[in-house]
């Protein structure tokens, strides 16, 4: 149900979706795995 929300709420185009999977995949990959909602926060910031 969540997903729908943020999907319905955000209206991203497949392009910022691509680039947007790239950089989550690459900050776990740097992170080992671990990610907390506040790293997002911190990321999201910049």
């Amino acid at each position: 149900m969540m997903m729908h929300v943020v999907a319905g709420a955000f209206q991203i185009d497949e392009d910022n979706l691509d680039r947007l999977r790239g950089m989550c995949v690459d900050e776990v990959s740097r992170l080992g795995g671990k990610f907390k909602f506040e790293d997002a926060v911190r990321i999201q910031k910049r």
